[in-house]
This record gives structure tokens, C-alpha cells and sequence, in this order.
């Protein structure tokens, strides 16, 4: 009898974990429709951890609530050498002179944009249908 009681708890409790397993993988699953933040995203937003002005427009979007209405992804430039030389990459493509290139930096799919300012009605332009 004390077997039976051993095997049916262990297995109750075998069960409840695998139970839990399930239940967490299936929230925290990716959408694969969504690009993953930085990754595959079209519009990319290059920054500087210290710079003004990234922070600056950081500020502006989080305000504005700019990741709500676009998709895309942001990566730092200063402490990952790998996203700096694709920053300088997406540069070369719109035909930006290495010594030109600064953040903050978008890359809208197709062409560079350079500041603050100029991101920012990217960005209006884009949640207001008047760019692609």
C-alpha cells in the first residue's frame, strides 16, 4: 500500500511539472510573424548607450509610445562592435562617408537617416501614412 502511495505522488508531481513546462514554453513563445527586436526587424534604430542625443529621442519615443504604432529594432553601437560595423555597413549602402556617420542612426529598410530630428518625423511621417 505504501508503494502504490509513493508512485501515484511521484507521479502526480512528474505530471505537474511537465504541466507547468507546457503552460510557460506556450507564453513565452515567439510570434514568428513578429521580428525579434533588432534582428530581422526592417527599420533599425542604431544608438549610443552615453549619447545625448539617443537618449534624448529614446525619451521621445517612449513618450510618444513610438514601439506601439512601429515595428523596429534597436541596436547599441558603443559596446557591441558587431552592431557598430553593421551600422557602418547600412551607412556605406546609402552612401555616408565612415568619418559621417554618427547616432543616432536609422536605417529605414532601404535608405540612412542621421539625428534626432530627422528620425523623429521619420517616425511622425510613418504613424501619420505619409512614408513606407
Amino acid at each position: 500500500m505504501n508503494k502504490k502511495i509513493i508512485f501515484s505522488t511521484a507521479l502526480f508531481f512528474l505530471v505537474s511539472v511537465v504541466a507547468i513546462f507546457i503552460l510557460v514554453g506556450e507564453k513565452n513563445a515567439i510570434d514568428p510573424n513578429q521580428p525579434e527586436p533588432g534582428k530581422d526587424a526592417e527599420i533599425i534604430l542604431y544608438y549610443g548607450v552615453t549619447c545625448p542625443h539617443c537618449i534624448d529621442l529614446d525619451a521621445w519615443i517612449e513618450a510618444n509610445k513610438i514601439k506601439e504604432k512601429v515595428v523596429f529594432g534597436q541596436k547599441e553601437i558603443f559596446q557591441n562592435e558587431g552592431n557598430r560595423q553593421e551600422l557602418l555597413a547600412k551607412a556605406k549602402i546609402c552612401g555616408i562617408a565612415e568619418e559621417s556617420v554618427g547616432v543616432p542612426f536609422l536605417w529605414t529598410g532601404s535608405t540612412c537617416l542621421i539625428g534626432k530630428d530627422n528620425i523623429i518625423k521619420f517616425f511622425e511621417d510613418k504613424i501619420n501614412g505619409q512614408t513606407q
